[in-house]
């Protein structure tokens, strides 16, 4: 497999990618990242049972571990008096979730690359196919040459619109805040992770290591509203009023701090993830709401599954086999996050009470084994 691999885009799929194709020493792996300097978003990031082996297998756990959190309790979910709904706590066992911030998350992927491997400010936008091989035109002029591409350049794909047909993003009808404060408020648990259901929406809190903490809240919205997107952590504080304590002390800690702010969507199922010398994966292949945390997660896996497809197959073999491996799972994984989204976001009262009690009547050892169907890696097989 002595080829040149081309990787647009230096997100955690990307990254993922380069690390495990640099272990094959005749390859000559090119990841490139538009900006000219690594920039993430500031928020934070959870990593499930499943990302955290595949993290394993690159030789990073032991730094995400000591530069991570995690919590006793799994994540628990409670109504807005701060009674818990499941039960994922009861069974936690090794289903264990850390958190840390994305850019920590990133660094430690980045400080692994071997020198040369990243080239920033070199944005891929123009791709030309043949059968020798593939040409990425640059935005910044110029070109590339090399075997292979893999798109890993995100939910609004260059590379997916000019080599699929499919490319459809579907409005998932909500808005989601983040934000990280540098502070452990007096309410917060410091080893729980807890999202809270109301009539107001879902919200978040996750502590971090070194005293941070990291909130989510996601809020349904119509399209082309705009009124939310202006929301202030003022407007954010008013709007969940009726949560506990901790939700309140944070919003009220963030009002000087950054606030991320993203309508959400998904991007319909594709039929296939491969077009010749061409691959995608990450947010490029299957973007999926956030709501069950596992965008990241199904990202190392694509990493993951095709580094072991490409051990054993011929290159555009394993990209066509990627799809065969990768589609229903990762469907599954999107179709609960979908799931999750209309669940927690009801607003009738009446209905919030009948789904409040359907979920605490469901036993853990059931909640538990849906939950590690998310979590197993399928193809976890020794390299």
């Amino acid at each position: 497999m002595g080829e040149r691999f081309l990787i647009n885009g230096a997100g955690i799929a990307g990254v993922a990618m380069a690390l495990f194709l640099q272990q094959n020493k005749e390859v000559e792996v090119c990841l490139l990242e538009a900006d000219e300097q690594i920039r993430t978003p500031e928020t934070g990031i959870t990593i499930a049972p499943n990302g955290m082996r595949i993290l394993e297998r690159l030789g990073l756990r032991e730094q995400i571990e000591a530069a991570a959190k995690f919590s006793r309790d799994g994540l628990v979910i409670a109504d807005r008096k701060g009674k818990p709904l499941t039960k994922f706590h009861e069974a936690a066992g090794d289903n264990r979730i850390w958190a840390l911030p994305k850019a920590d998350l990133k660094n430690i992927m980045l400080g692994a690359l071997e020198p040369g491997v990243l080239r920033l400010g070199q944005r891929g936008m123009d791709l030309i196919q043949s059968q020798e091989g593939v040409q990425l035109e640059l935005a910044e002029g110029g070109y590339l040459r090399g075997g292979y591409l893999i798109a890993a350049d995100g939910m609004r794909s260059v590379i997916r619109r000019q080599m699929f047909e499919q490319n459809r993003l579907r409005y998932a009808g909500g808005i989601c805040f983040r934000g990280i404060i540098p502070k452990q408020p007096v309410h917060v648990v410091p080893d729980r992770f807890v999202e809270y259901w109301g009539r107001s929406g879902r919200i978040g809190i996750v502590p971090l290591s070194g005293q941070r903490t990291y909130w989510f809240a996601v809020l349904r919205a119509r399209k082309n509203s705009a009124i939310l997107e202006d929301y202030q952590a003022a407007d954010l504080l008013a709007h969940f009023m009726e949560m506990p304590p901790d939700v309140t002390e944070v919003l009220h800690l963030t009002k000087n701090q950054p606030i991320l702010r993203e309508k959400l969507y998904e991007l319909e199922t594709l039929d296939t993830y491969a077009n010749g010398r061409v691959a995608l994966i990450g947010d490029a292949a299957h973007a999926m709401t956030p709501n069950t945390g596992q965008g990241g997660n199904q990202a190392l896996e694509d990493a993951f599954v095709l580094a072991q497809l490409l051990h054993t197959s011929q290159v555009e073999k394993a990209f066509e086999m990627l799809s065969f491996v990768r589609r229903e799972r990762v469907a599954k994984v999107a179709k609960l996050s979908r799931f999750v989204g209309r669940v927690g976001q009801i607003r009738n009262p009446l209905l919030i009470g009948l789904r409040n009690s359907l979920m605490r009547s469901v036993p853990a050892d059931f909640q538990h084994r849906k939950l590690a169907e998310i979590y197993e890696l399928e193809t976890d097989r020794p390299s």
